[in-house]
């Protein structure tokens, strides 16, 4: 993590030095950085959670985040998910309910 503090300034340097190939804002970077920090931070917990507590409910809060992406994916692009997917999503869901029950 260290190694990755210290690379982020010369990474944002190096993808906005130049006009012509600058793909990406600062701000673009530095919110994507920010959502994996997020990410890192929540997953961390998880595993605290489940290290100390409830082992179960907090394995099937965490396995719930792929249905709830998939819904997402599905309001936001439009993207009707396949037959596999729908099943996979169903037995997510059935999964996450025998862990908690």
């Amino acid at each position: 993590m260290l190694y990755g503090m210290v690379l982020l300034p010369v990474f944002i340097y190096e993808m906005c030095k130049e006009e012509k190939y600058c793909i990406f804002t600062t701000r673009d970077i530095l919110m994507g950085n920010l959502s994996i920090l997020c990410v890192t931070i929540s997953i961390t917990c998880f595993t605290h959670a489940l290290k100390h507590g409830k082992g179960g409910v907090v394995q099937a809060i965490d396995s719930l985040k792929v249905i709830v992406q998939t819904v997402l994916g599905v309001i936001i692009t439009g993207v009707i998910p396949s037959l596999v997917q729908m099943i996979g999503m169903f037995c997510g869901l059935v999964g996450v309910f025998v862990i908690i029950f």
